[in-house]
């Protein structure tokens, strides 16, 4: 996600930025163990990916300012794909679209 302290740090460095880096979220959901809204948060997010604007885990730059800094496994796994809408059911686009789960 691209988060407003770094959209700040944008704007205070004169780095021009605009939506098109990412989609907006309007919510952020939570689901329960059967799948369903367990719990739904109205926020909006703009996200994105690493390779549009970082280098992700291997930062080169990260690993200049930060050398003694290693990476540790944080204990949970995340699942990422991508599918076009297109090839969604009703249903899935009605619960995903424009929502970070």
């Amino acid at each position: 996600m691209l988060q407003p302290d770094v959209i700040e740090a944008f704007r205070r460095a004169c780095v021009p930025y605009d939506t098109s880096i990412g989609v907006i979220a309007k919510e952020r959901v939570y689901l329960d163990q059967d799948g369903g809204a367990g719990q739904r948060i109205r926020l909006q997010q703009i996200l994105t990916s690493w390779s549009t604007r970082a280098d992700g885990s291997g930062s080169t730059v990260r690993q200049q300012l930060l050398p003694d800094v290693t990476a540790r496994n944080a204990g949970y796994v995340a699942w990422r794909g991508l599918v076009g809408e297109a090839d969604l059911t009703e249903k899935a686009v009605a619960i995903l679209c424009e929502r970070f789960l």
